[in-house]
């Protein structure tokens, strides 16, 4: 669910929960004016306000609907944001009235002429209010719009507060005092408290906050399984109304050249925007990759690992040494000889042998020649290549570890056996 699909949810939901409130706040005034309850009309003047709050989510979502332009170019996501934090104020200002109104219910209890009536209306309010509040939630849930959950949560009090008539007009039918009263303060206060958390988030989004660190780690997750993505060095994330705007700088491997690296940021953020759906936008940079650890492996002649003298082949070599180093340190930690079981092979040898070392885990190959096809499995395999420049092995691994050689893009001959 994407742009006009996820903020046309959210103002269908406000217009239906804005419809039926006004039945309500109409069914309440009528049957309080008629029972001379003030409880019940005070309860249907704060629906008639409720129908503010409604209506500036509506008006909020429909300013967010809009495409972005040239003043605005991220569009106008936020202002559903600022309609969520003006519908706290809403809350807010109910729940000081609802506490004031609860003070005075203490010192009095008042006498109602149609207290059945009055039940059933304050029954009815609160099994609509709790239908709205699960539908606007569930709307809230899969739009991930504030506006439209401050909503579900303002009806969530009006549910309350339909009990809080109940309880009033049975404290009055069966003269128990301040039942009302003390269960009135008592909500006002827990409405607060909601008011405090959502106009905080409110306000949070509005500020750019991020979305929190587990999607921060889905984001990263899913960029890292892209094929070509070593890394993900650093990753921003803010919220924008119900949506997610972001930047990401993954890690390519050396080689890797302009259009491919293209390629690969643009399959990244494809792949995130899908699989997240809340991300609207997101921005890919791309860095060279440098690991601070490279399994090498380099064409020898003889099995005395380091001390071997290079080979003069790649796909015929009869071994490789392969050794584990630290970059950084310039350091060796292990080395092994592997032989070559493809070096008699007729044809493909070079083909072969490439599998093999990239199913070994080679990230570097440091060679004296290569033909085209061997090159080409080992960088789509995501190994570099470099040419070899010495006799043994350990010169040509101490020239790689001094960043001394060249990293080859292309074959060193024409026709590969």
């Amino acid at each position: 669910m994407r742009h006009e699909e996820v903020i046309g949810s959210g103002q269908k939901a406000v217009f239906v929960s804005s419809t039926a409130m006004a039945l309500l706040a109409t069914l309440k005034g009528i049957i309080g004016f008629l029972a001379s309850s003030s409880i019940l009309v005070a309860d249907a003047l704060h629906s008639f306000a409720d129908l503010l709050a409604g209506a500036a989510s509506w008006f909020g979502l429909k300013i967010a609907r809009r495409k972005p332009d040239e003043m605005f170019p991220y569009g106008y996501y936020k202002v559903e944001s600022l309609a969520a934090l003006l519908i706290t104020a809403f809350l807010a200002y109910a729940a000081i009235e609802l506490m004031l109104e609860g003070y005075r219910r203490l010192l009095f209890l008042q006498e109602i002429g149609l207290p059945y009536e009055a039940l059933a209306a304050a029954a009815i309010s609160a099994v609509v209010s709790l239908w709205q509040t699960k539908y606007l939630g569930g709307v809230a849930e899969k739009t991930n719009l504030q506006s439209v959950y401050a909503l579900s949560r303002e009806r969530w009090i009006d549910f309350l507060s339909s009990l809080v008539v109940f309880a009033g007009v049975l404290s009055s039918i069966y003269a128990i005092p301040y039942v009302e009263g003390v269960l009135t303060m008592a909500i006002s206060a827990f409405i607060l408290r909601f008011c405090v958390e959502m106009g905080r988030d409110s306000v949070f989004a509005l500020l750019d906050v991020s979305p929190g660190k587990e999607l921060e780690k889905r984001v990263s997750s899913i960029a890292q399984a892209i094929p070509g993505v070593k890394g993900v060095s650093s990753i921003k994330l803010r919220k924008s109304g119900p949506f997610v705007f972001g930047e990401v700088v993954i890690e390519v491997e050396k080689y890797v050249d302009v259009a491919r690296a293209h390629e690969i940021a643009d399959l990244v953020e494809r792949r995130v925007k899908e699989e997240v759906e809340v991300v609207d936008s997101l921005t890919v940079h791309v860095e060279p990759y440098r690991a601070e650890q490279r399994r090498v492996a380099i064409p020898v002649e003889k099995s005395e690992k380091l001390a071997s003298p290079i080979s003069k082949h790649f796909g015929r070599a009869p071994y490789f040494t392969i050794a584990l180093v630290d970059v950084d340190s310039k350091k060796v930690l292990e080395t092994e000889v592997v032989e070559n079981p493809y070096r008699d092979k007729e044809v493909r040898a070079g083909l072969a042998a490439a599998k093999m070392l990239i199913n070994k885990g080679v990230d570097t190959l440091i060679t004296s020649e290569i033909g085209e096809i061997s090159l080409h499995t080992l960088r789509d395999g995501l190994v570099e290549v470099y040419q070899a420049e010495g006799e043994t092995a350990e010169e040509v691994l101490n020239r790689y570890l001094d960043d001394l050689l060249t990293l080859l893009t292309k074959p060193t001959k024409e026709k590969e056996a």
